[in-house]
């Protein structure tokens, strides 16, 4: 039981393969499906993240669930490979019971605030969804791929920060609008201190609007 505490249906996960024979390290994020067999997940492979088939049985992977400012990094393998109605599904198997980590790069806070990036020379626009200290989430029509760089100004309560990101995934969302998660790279410690300041205003300022309005 101690395996799934921490863990339930319908959560976020990052699955992560360490194959050294593969020069990129694939990812995805999906959801988990279903938990069952004590050790035993069902989570269900994105469509376009088709690289992630190659990946055989008994393949060392990382599953990272991301629980507020920390995340739990799992060792796991691939039991079983399983094809339902036309979509491939990973019966993952957790062999161990989780390493917590705490960083203060994973605290966040939802905001929404207008951006211009640059990526590979060209001007784009978009909304921010969420920020961290470690990263982003941008809401966009401009269209990038997955390990693109971009550059960008964050006007933090008029505090401006330069970041440099990496798309690290996307979903394809309805009219032609994609969410982009970035992570940032290339961060001094003085700047992400700024973003993580800015993120623990906005938490600050929720929570007391929140405890207003039960008044």
């Amino acid at each position: 039981m101690e395996l799934f505490e921490r863990l339930n249906i319908g959560e976020y996960v990052e699955i992560v393969t360490h194959r050294s024979d593969m020069r990129e390290k694939p990812q995805f994020r999906s959801r988990i499906e279903d938990i069952y067999k004590q050790n035993l997940l069902l989570v269900p492979v994105p469509p376009e993240k088709g690289a992630m088939s190659v990946i055989g049985r008994a393949d060392a992977l990382e599953l990272v669930a991301l629980k507020g400012s920390a995340k739990i990094i799992f060792k796991a393998i691939i039991s079983e490979k399983l094809k339902m109605n036309n979509s491939l599904y990973y019966v993952v198997r957790l062999t161990d019971v989780g390493k917590r980590i705490q960083d203060r790069s994973f605290f966040r806070a939802d905001v929404m605030m207008d951006v211009k990036f640059t990526v590979k020379g060209q001007l784009m626009t978009g909304i921010t969804k969420n920020v961290s200290g470690g990263g982003m989430q941008i809401l966009s029509k401009g269209v990038c791929e997955a390990g693109d760089m971009m550059t960008m100004t964050l006007d933090l309560n008029n505090d401006k920060v330069f970041v440099i990101g990496k798309v690290i995934s996307f979903d394809s969302l309805p009219e032609d609008n994609f969410r982009y998660r970035i992570r940032f790279i290339e961060m001094n410690e003085k700047e992400q201190d700024k973003i993580i300041r800015f993120v623990l205003d906005v938490q600050r300022k929720e929570a007391m609007r929140v405890n207003v309005s039960v008044l």
